[in-house]
């Protein structure tokens, strides 16, 4: 198997971890607003998938990231960063959408030969690194997002 596909693959199963963890939820859990500093599933879900966008997409791909087509059709903010700070909703199924073009969007990842994978390029808090290292970072962050979503779920008294 290709290095490229194997990331791809793995990226795809983060995304599926991650959907069947919010699929269930009614929209009151979803937006759900714990006490004390922690975030809703809406915000975590939100930011979990723009961060891996931003990773795949831009990082990794060189491509624009599908958030700024997504924010600008749901009225959250552009610079994904800022989707802590907004009172906007967030629904469910426009995430679950946002996480079906992001899976779509991976294909580019299987053209990718180790030349590409190895390309150095300088990511934001981590410094120099690889392509490969954005693409499993992509992966890697959803996992453990999708770990925070599941312990929030809990605080609902819900099933992981």
């Amino acid at each position: 198997m290709k290095n490229s596909t194997m990331l791809r693959l793995q990226l795809g199963e983060a995304l599926e971890w991650l959907d069947n963890v919010v699929r269930d939820l009614s929209a009151e859990q979803y937006s759900w607003q714990p006490e004390g500093s922690a975030n809703p599933i809406s915000k975590l879900h939100a930011h979990t998938l723009s961060s891996a966008d931003f990773w795949m997409n831009l990082m990794g791909l060189q491509k624009p990231m599908l958030w700024m087509g997504v924010s600008q059709k749901l009225g959250l903010p552009s610079n994904f960063i800022e989707v802590w700070q907004t009172d906007a909703p967030i629904n469910l199924s426009d995430m679950q959408g946002y996480a079906k073009g992001l899976r779509e969007a991976s294909a580019a990842i299987d053209a990718l030969d180790d030349a590409a994978l190895e390309r150095e390029l300088t990511a934001p808090v981590f410094g120099k690194r690889d392509v490969g290292f954005v693409l499993r970072l992509a992966a890697m962050q959803m996992a453990i997002h999708t770990g925070e979503i599941s312990a929030a779920k809990g605080l609902q008294g819900l099933p992981f």
